[in-house]
């Protein structure tokens, strides 16, 4: 920039204080929030792709069809991984990956010298498990950590907790579960801060834990597996090689199940943003969440742009005596172009200064509303500096070019008369502009109302059973606890603030287990249909407050019941074809000595209750009784006093079980935390849309004192000659109704649009009503009326005589 029309610049900030104030604060705060959604996306989308060679490395996922009910699993039968290795050349290297207490079940307690420590982060894997996913090791060899039995390998924060500052290299820790293990370290591995879809803290040699039919059974025993690919080779020609590796090795399995079989490839550097198959280890974001948060982010910066030029084509009528006389002077075009341009230039770059420092000092209140953890050197990391102020300098020219252009171009004597803000070309970019600004207001605050409502539709839907005051304690796997479990568990059924208590090896905010059983028809033939299964106790259906709207439930202790009886569900009824007498129906449960096939006969039909998210579609569900326990005590408890009912449960738990700490949560805080993603971005479209809505009334703002003072003159002869005041209101606010009338009409199709995308995520949704689309618009005036009131009371109250000779 030439160095006159920089300093030319500031004094023409110094000289309209106003102005310049209103457009940084406008675009500093614009700059501001997209700089933070800028980060929070990249955040979103960077999942997995600090490995090495991410873009080969694909998790294999099973599609499964039995009998017309597909379910896509996060995880393939135990032979898949190996398997496609050994006979397709593509395939470089393989891994198989499961928790250490089940497949999804990664929590475990591992124990050194007493001192007990527990992580949901624990894996057993495949030896291979460092050539997919790059590690960097600090202790021990990458090849061999893995490779022989009863070895682990720990990350350095996991070694501190559990060794100090003791060297870990050799020691053992006990695996406390079900099957305690002495597990020696092999390897210790660094922290990483990099995003990922499976995070661990320590992995179990695959070795240790052997399963005997690991390379025969094609359906079922699931493991998360996945496979690297060799330099230049495509992942679509595996693909295409899938049908015939499902004919070859699956085909024969899924037809005595009358299902069929498919593996889809996913690169890993997708799954954290892609839609959650059945069984994923952690929870996932929303790609749909992210697109909204980018729109958003756009909007901030387009409602900066419409800003600034709304600002600079009202205050061209000041600007228009400088331009004539520095035309009358000599100057050229091009150089009223550069000086116009160097002003809205110089001003997005003070502006990107500002929202540096705004984004520092909003970054842990951000932090909490998004549960990111970005730093001071997030936010000032080179390249995303090299973006915000990129960005800001495109802002500044985008901006500042029409008006450079417009008044640069037009006629000395009109631009000293000052025509071009009173101009129909210039009145007509404004309402333009203006309507922009409204419309993208009301989509985004109808957006608001609409999201709240399918929130609040999904928490407080009837889900089939009663979650509050149920307290779940979880049941070590461990032979001596679960030995006493019953015990434990019929002595709390004593204390008088608990109202029941039951045994499931299911919690109820996870899906259940999918089978495809051979089921009776009433009129005794048979067939096969997908389903749900959990095992229960006598006493779950009546603990959890499940409606029982047809038969009994089970009887306690009843062996008979135990292998002949099963419990389903409304939808099972109904998909099954039961609805005419659902006792009559049964599911097929083996042969007896003779061969002959044996039945378990339907009891009881409960309600439908959702397993997991209340928005997910309820599947069939068939329910055993199972009168060994299960991983879970469930236990209502009553509200008087949570806390001391807490307190006394555990110390009954430390009496019988003094080697174990007490795990416990809530169902109700269970299903919370499945909202939780929801709900933050409820918080994150609720801020930011606020923050567009003041910003658009930053420039309304701008413009009603423009329009104030070119009506001024009006105003004050129709004051003269007797018009009331109402008249004088009506005049300067009919034109903002209008545009916010039409902007409000334009919003409706898109908004609609916009959320049924959104909705399409939910299975159970709320109804769309007329009232978001009211109060947005109510909303809108509400902060247009804020916006006209001092600036029409001023101009309405003045005298006449002021106006008149000022003219």
């Amino acid at each position: 920039m030439n160095k006159n029309f920089f300093f030319s610049s500031l004094r023409s900030f110094k000289k309209r204080k106003l102005y310049t104030a209103i457009n940084i604060i406008g675009l500093s705060t614009s700059i501001t929030f997209s700089y933070l959604l800028w980060l929070y996306t990249n955040n979103q989308l960077s999942y997995d792709s600090h490995y090495d060679n991410a873009d080969r490395v694909f998790r294999v996922n099973a599609d499964f069809n039995m009998n017309g009910k597909r379910d896509i699993y996060s995880n393939a039968p135990r032979p898949v991984g190996p398997t496609l290795q050994k006979e397709y050349p593509e395939v470089e290297a393989q891994l198989r990956i499961r928790g250490l207490g089940g497949l999804s079940q990664h929590t475990a307690t591992l124990d050194y010298d007493e001192r007990k420590v527990t992580s949901n982060q624990i894996f057993i894997a495949d030896s291979t498990y460092f050539d997919v996913f790059s590690q960097t090791f600090l202790m021990g060899d990458a090849d061999q950590a893995l490779k022989e039995v009863n070895s682990i390998v720990i990350t350095e924060s996991l070694a501190k907790r559990i060794f100090g500052d003791e060297n870990p290299m050799g020691k053992s820790v006990e695996h406390i579960g079900y099957r305690p293990t002495n597990l020696k370290v092999t390897g210790v591995i660094k922290d990483s801060d990099a995003h990922t879809h499976l995070p661990v803290e320590a992995l179990v040699s695959w070795v240790t834990f052997p399963y005997s039919a690991e390379m025969t059974q094609w359906y079922g025993a699931h493991v998360y597996t996945y496979i690297k690919l060799k330099e230049g080779a495509s992942i679509s020609s595996v693909q295409l090689k899938v049908p015939e590796f499902v004919d070859t090795h699956m085909k024969e399995t899924f037809e005595n199940l009358n299902g069929t079989a498919n593996l889809i490839f996913q690169n890993i550097q997708d799954i954290h943003l892609a839609d959650p198959y059945v069984w994923e280890p952690y929870p996932q974001g929303s790609k749909t969440n992210v697109k909204v948060l980018q729109f958003v982010m756009i909007f901030l910066l387009v409602f900066a742009c419409i800003n600034y030029v709304n600002m600079a084509t009202a205050n061209s009528s000041e600007r228009a005596p400088e331009v004539g006389i520095r035309k009358t002077l000599g100057s050229s075009k091009k150089s009223l172009i550069a000086q116009f341009l160097t002003e809205s230039v110089l001003l997005a770059t003070f502006s990107a200064i500002s929202a540096l420092l705004f984004a520092l000092l909003f970054l842990n209140a951000f932090n909490n509303l998004t549960d990111v953890q970005l730093t001071w050197k997030t936010l000032t990391a080179p390249a995303d500096l090299g973006v915000l102020f990129s960005v800001s300098f495109i802002i500044g020219l985008l901006a500042g070019i029409y008006p450079a252009l417009y008044l640069s171009s037009i006629a000395i004597l009109k631009t000293l008369k000052g025509k071009f803000a009173t101009g129909k070309d210039g009145d007509f970019l404004r309402k333009v502009l203006v309507t922009v600004q409204y419309s993208i207001a009301a989509t985004l605050i109808t957006g608001i109302f609409l999201v709240f409502n399918q929130i609040h539709h999904i928490k407080t839907k009837d889900i089939g059973y009663d979650k509050e005051n149920i307290l779940v304690i979880d049941i070590p796997r461990d032979s001596v606890v679960m030995a006493r479990s019953t015990s434990f568990s019929e002595e709390l059924k004593s204390r008088s603030d608990v109202l029941g208590t039951a045994f499931s090896g299911y919690t109820l905010d996870e899906e259940a287990n999918q089978f495809t059983p051979t089921l009776r028809n009433l009129d005794g033939g048979t067939f096969k249909k997908g389903a749900d299964l959990i095992a229960v106790d006598h006493d779950f259906i009546n603990t959890i407050g499940i409606t029982l709207v047809h038969g009994r439930n089970f009887r306690n202790s009843s062996k008979a019941d135990e292998e002949q009886s099963i419990i389903v569900n409304e939808a099972a009824v109904k998909s099954f074809g039961w609805t005419a007498d659902p006792l009559k129906g049964g599911m097929r449960a083996g042969t007896d000595d003779e061969g002959n096939p044996q039945f378990m006969n339907v009891i009881g039909v409960v309600k439908d209750f959702n397993l997991g998210v209340s928005y997910a579609e309820v599947n069939p569900l068939i329910i055993f009784y199972d009168t060994r326990g299960g991983g879970s005590i469930y236990a209502k408890l009553s509200s008087n006093d949570l806390f001391t009912s807490l307190k006394e449960i555990e110390t009954q738990w430390n009496r019988f079980f003094p080697a174990h700490e007490m795990g416990y949560h809530f169902v109700d805080q269970d299903l919370e935390r499945l909202y939780r993603r929801e709900e933050k971005f409820l918080g994150l479209l609720s801020f930011f849309s606020i923050t567009i809505a003041i910003i658009a009334s930053l420039g309304l703002i701008g413009l009603i004192s423009y329009l104030t003072r070119v009506k001024r003159k009006e105003i004050a002869i129709r004051k003269v000659l007797g018009s009331p005041i109402q008249d004088v209101i009506m005049l300067l606010s009919k034109r903002f109704l209008w545009l916010l009338i039409i902007a409000n009409l334009l919003s409706v199709p898109i908004t609609y649009y916009l959320i049924n995308v959104w909705l399409s995520n939910f299975a159970s949704r709320a109804e769309l009503s007329i009232w978001p689309f009211v109060l947005s618009f109510l909303i809108a005036m509400v902060f247009t009326a804020f916006a006209l009131a001092y600036h029409i009371r001023k101009a309405a109250y003045e005298n006449p005589i002021h106006s008149i000779k000022y003219e």
